[in-house]
């Protein structure tokens, strides 16, 4: 859902963009009506049409979405003043519909302290920023509002009946308690169930385990999450998530993470293929440790990963491991993957096999896939080269890699891939990815209640 709103914006904004086009269009061809062959003008009508159309769209990301909007709304009209009518028309449109759907700007609309109201008093269109709602107060570790416990010493047995019982329209924290224990359960958190706080009493002690997968589950990817948040607001701190698919399963998510403004404290999140699904919005991740094999930390996230250690397991036969793969679309999008102060490292059957098997600090999925390694520490788990393409070799030119500031056996940048996509920054440049700046951090993570850097880390 949150990818089909991403898109609708994208067109409305490119529909814009397109404007300029067509008005370039009309003051060039608008003597192109001066022919007396009004029969040849007719049956060429649908022709002439279209092309303008295409000449509209041309600018567009998502050329065929706007060409069959614009169609849609403009018939075969062949007058270039009224498809530029019918353009705006459709913008217009577009983004009224855009804003109904989101929860987030609804919620901004109602709420005294958002800057204003998404409707304009007189009726007229208006250009409005897109603004999360305010987050709300950290929350109160010692007054849960739910407790669940396998023993049937709190409120609920299972997390998923302490969800339901959460109030509809809730807007404040929603503590959930989980005790000790391995919960066998399939979690959603979905998007009208905001502000939801996880709190285990450990992220050894207290486990949310599934084992679903695409290749033996027949699922696709996103559905295989043990749990998947949606809702805005999430928070989770002392936990852990787990799949336990293994190898042969492929693609098979431990977590999902679809919300905005989302934290994660002291979490221990394990697979192996595809273990975190950082899919969009804003994600904090503080003191986590993070395992798995292939593309364990994957999406389109802006999401940023401060002092957690992040672990390579012994992958299936002929399988290398990457740490992350970042799937950026387009190269305006302001997502990314920043890893700062992190550790690489291997668990121990990995590290007894390490002389079979190659580990990489991660791969581009998307065409403009960006990821900042930031005073990390890198042991020799991660190959000199450092990066590998996506197979058979994309993405190389248009992706968005840096290293800065790292330590450890791996962390020398000499041996690296040298392809147009490897960035080499300055200082300056490179402290602009901490999460003060890179996720505007400073006006919600303290609200999250969890550890929290502004900017760049102590020195240990």
């Amino acid at each position: 859902m949150a990818k089909q709103k991403i898109a609708v914006i994208s067109v409305c904004s490119i529909l814009l963009l397109a404007m300029v086009v067509a008005v370039t269009f009309t003051s060039s061809g608008e003597n192109s009506e001066n022919s007396d062959d009004t029969n040849t003008k007719s049956a060429m009508g649908v022709t002439t049409s279209q092309k303008a159309i295409k000449d509209i769209c041309r600018p567009a990301d998502f050329k065929e979405t706007c060409e069959t909007k614009l169609t849609a709304e403009a018939g075969n009209t062949t007058d270039t003043k009224d498809l530029i009518k019918a353009a705006f028309r459709v913008t217009e449109k577009e983004i009224r519909e855009a804003m109904q759907k989101s929860p987030t700007i609804q919620n901004a609309a109602k709420d005294p302290r958002a800057p204003s109201s998404i409707h304009s008093p007189t009726g007229a269109p208006e250009v409005v920023p897109v603004v999360a709602a305010p987050p709300a107060p950290p929350p109160d570790l010692t007054q849960p509002n739910a407790v669940v416990a396998q023993d049937g010493s709190g409120t609920f047995k299972t997390i998923d009946a302490a969800l339901q019982a959460m109030p509809p329209g809730n807007t404040k924290r929603y503590v959930i308690h989980v005790k000790a224990g391995v919960y066998q359960e399939y979690i959603r958190i979905n998007n009208t169930q905001t502000n939801v706080v996880l709190v285990g009493d450990g992220p050894t002690q207290t486990k949310i385990t599934g084992n679903k997968s695409v290749i033996l589950d027949h699922l696709k990817t996103y559905h295989t999450a043990t749990v998947g948040v949606d809702g805005f607001g999430f928070v989770a701190r002392d936990i852990g998530f787990e799949n336990t698919a293994g190898t042969g399963g492929e693609q098979a998510v431990a977590l999902r993470v679809s919300s905005d403004q989302a934290a994660f404290y002291n979490c221990k999140i394990d697979g192996f293929q595809d273990t975190l699904y950082a899919h969009v919005h804003r994600q904090y991740y503080r003191d986590c440790t993070i395992s798995g094999t292939i593309d364990f930390i994957f999406g389109d996230a802006a999401a940023l990963f401060q002092n957690c250690t992040l672990v390579v397991r012994k992958p299936g036969v002929n399988q290398a491991n990457m740490v992350t793969a970042q799937g950026r679309k387009f190269d305006y999008e302001p997502t990314g993957f920043v890893l700062q102060n992190c550790k690489f490292t291997g668990e121990p059957d990995y590290l007894a096999a390490a002389a079979t098997f190659k580990s990489y600090l991660g791969r581009p999925w998307k065409d403009y896939a960006k990821t900042m390694v930031l005073y990390s520490n890198i042991e020799s788990v991660i190959d000199p080269t450092g990066w590998q393409p996506w197979p058979p070799n994309l993405y190389i030119d248009t992706c968005w890699y840096a290293e800065f500031g790292n330590t450890g056996p791996a962390a020398a940048t000499t041996s690296r891939v040298t392809w147009q996509g490897i960035k080499h920054v300055a200082k300056e440049e490179a402290e602009t990815y901490v999460p003060g700046k890179f996720l505007r951090g400073d006006d919600w993570i303290p609200a999250t209640g969890v550890p929290y850097t502004s900017g760049v880390m102590p020195a240990a």
